[in-house]
């Protein structure tokens, strides 16, 4: 047992190495040609990849071009952000990427379809603020039912339906504030069991019946003011 053991004990910093060295290999940041004008940064530390696309240097074609050339790649953020011209998210957009967090924000109300966000692969974050959206984007939950935080503040979006969320299997964090909603469906929230943190803040909703958090046993921070 012993000798087992101070064997394994020698080959562990070659271990290690090999397991450092397919994390870093796993998260690179593409060819410039492949992504520019998008901006990548990579860090070392956490061999990890961040991607920031931007309306101020491309346009949305151009955007969702570089983002279909980054098929197979592995990042752990990924953020579009000031796209004015951008109108759609098409079925597949990003399909075969395996990303952490997707962002896309202060874009011109893009519209969405159930196959938007479908072949994402390890999401975990997933934030659409500031996109003008007048409705919550349900066609898409399915799809992405598999996230732990959901950002859709700073939309515009007057009510939330029953049970709008229940495609959501995980989620631990829900953002809501600074918007339009004045209507709260009795059981909007209901199926959110995993929910640890609500921000329903600055909007415009009046009285808000206490039934409304029964399923949410887990709930432990909630902003309405």
């Amino acid at each position: 047992m012993l000798a087992d053991t101070k064997m394994w004990l020698q080959f562990l910093p070659s271990l290690l190495l090999l397991l450092t060295a397919a994390a870093q290999a796993a998260s690179f940041c593409p060819e410039k040609d492949v992504i520019s004008p998008c901006e990548c940064t990579r860090d070392y530390e956490n061999a990890s990849v961040s991607v920031y696309c931007s309306g101020s240097h491309m346009s949305a074609a151009e955007m969702t071009a570089i983002v279909g050339r980054l098929q197979n790649t592995t990042m752990s953020r990924l953020q579009i952000i000031g796209f004015a011209d951008l109108t759609e998210i098409p079925a597949g957009m990003f399909s075969d990427l395996e990303i952490f967090s997707l962002t896309i924000r202060s874009s011109s109300r893009p519209t969405m379809n159930a196959q938007s966000f479908a072949g994402i692969r390890g999401l975990i974050e997933l934030i659409l603020t500031s996109l003008g959206m007048t409705e919550q984007p349900s066609v898409i939950f399915p799809s992405v039912s598999h996230v732990e935080f959901l950002d859709l503040s700073y939309n515009r979006f007057t009510t939330l339906p029953e049970r709008i969320f229940s495609p959501f299997r995980q989620l631990l964090r829900l953002f809501l504030q600074f918007g339009s909603l004045t209507t709260i469906a009795p059981n909007a929230l209901g199926g959110l069991s995993t929910l640890e943190y609500l921000d329903l803040s600055h909007n415009k909703s009046g009285f808000i019946k206490p039934g409304l958090f029964a399923e949410m046993g887990q709930l432990y921070t909630m902003m309405l003011k």
